[in-house]
């Protein structure tokens, strides 16, 4: 087998303490990988440049793997240059939020990937059933920040953070618990609260009886 080559288009998004792409992108640092940020390149290159730089990249560096990890929402690079790009490149995709994205864009991608690594396992589910290379993954945590605050109190009886904007039905449900007396506390884009730090998260986690995922 020829020697590994491998570039990462990842971008890296404010910290959290879900620290699936940092810690991800650190591991694989550590054998020598190239990491470019591919939504910087997006915005400076446009839709054509960025294919043009990664193909030419891929060409001067004798990459032979890349791994596409996707933040949830992005749709920068067409199939035509995946499949394209796939004839003597290894492609790997890291996939989020297969709930929201598998019909629109993932079982799509998948078809021009050599391996799809996926944390949700009703996409893992339908994936095999397409007969496509796909690993499951549980995600990464920072135990460092996510932590048991044992000398806090529960004074939230129900909290849910996530992002409200462009949510309806999330706003349904937390409009259908207040109106029949669930005192509920929301925070996240759209949310009344707004968004929170990941320290003001963790307390949150710890101050709640129970929280909504």
């Amino acid at each position: 087998m020829d020697k590994l080559k491998l570039l990462i288009l990842i971008h890296h998004p404010i910290k959290s303490h879900i620290d699936t792409f940092k810690n991800f992108t650190n591991e694989l640092l550590k054998y020598n990988a190239s990491c470019l940020d591919y939504v910087e390149l997006y915005q400076k290159l446009g839709f054509q440049g960025i294919q043009n730089f990664i193909t030419k990249y891929v060409h001067e560096h004798e990459i032979n793997t890349i791994i596409f990890h996707y933040s949830s929402a992005e749709f920068d690079f067409s199939l035509d240059f995946l499949e394209n790009l796939r004839k003597n490149v290894f492609l790997v995709s890291i996939t989020g939020d297969a709930e929201h994205y598998f019909e629109v864009r993932d079982q799509y991608d998948a078809q021009v990937m050599d391996l799809v690594i996926e944390n949700s396992p009703f996409a893992f589910a339908k994936l095999k059933q397409m007969d496509i290379n796909a690993m499951y993954y549980l995600g990464w945590f920072n135990t460092d920040l996510l932590k048991k605050y044992e000398e806090m109190s529960k004074n939230i009886d129900v909290s849910f953070i996530g992002l409200i904007t462009g949510r309806s039905k999330r706003l349904d449900y937390i409009n259908y618990l207040t109106k029949n007396g669930v005192n509920l506390k929301y925070y996240g884009y759209g949310s009344p609260c707004g968004i929170i730090s990941t320290l003001e998260k963790v307390k949150i986690y710890n101050s709640s009886k129970i929280n909504l995922i």
